[in-house]
């Protein structure tokens, strides 16, 4: 029981970081395609 809540906690701390990656990813495409003189970003 111990192991599978481990590993539960381990795929939404995953899941967490990508999202947040995510999130970031998109505002520096917002903000780039806002700001074109800034340089886009690269994906």
């Amino acid at each position: 029981a111990a192991y599978a809540e481990h590993l539960q906690m381990d795929r939404s701390r995953q899941f967490a970081l990508l999202s947040s990656t995510a999130a970031y990813g998109w505002r520096a495409v917002r903000v780039g395609a806002r700001h074109p003189d800034q340089g886009t970003p690269s994906l």
